[in-house]
């Protein structure tokens, strides 16, 4: 699996659930820790994605509260725009690009359920 259609994959894995453990993700992108880690490190630092972790047994990961409740610089109407747009595209690369905007620039709650 290609690396950014892997974090892709997580990213949107992360925001449909409530929480995840790192033997669900190691089962779902069939990868060992060491990338998860490597991956979940970029979904923070580069997607701006706040996350919470526990590794080990009994861990977690999940998106964090604060972040899913930040408020939104776009109208209510760009943002049904952007989801429109990504759920109509077919290729990957776009996708991943509306999919960034979308966690960029509009409020988690208007998109979760939907990607």
């Amino acid at each position: 699996m290609k690396k950014e259609f892997r974090r892709f994959k997580l990213k949107k894995h992360l925001i449909r659930v409530h929480s995840t453990s790192y033997r669900e993700l190691r089962e779902m992108l069939d990868v060992c820790d060491k990338v998860i880690v490597g991956d979940l490190e970029y979904i923070e630092d580069v997607e701006g994605i706040t996350l919470e972790r526990k590794p080990g047994v009994g861990g977690y990961v999940r998106v964090a509260q604060s972040w899913r409740k930040r408020k939104c610089p776009m109208r209510p109407d760009e943002e049904k725009a952007i989801l429109i747009a990504y759920k109509k595209e077919e290729d990957p690369e776009l996708k991943n690009i509306y999919l960034g905007i979308l966690i960029k620039y509009c409020s988690p709650s208007s998109y979760e359920n939907d990607i």
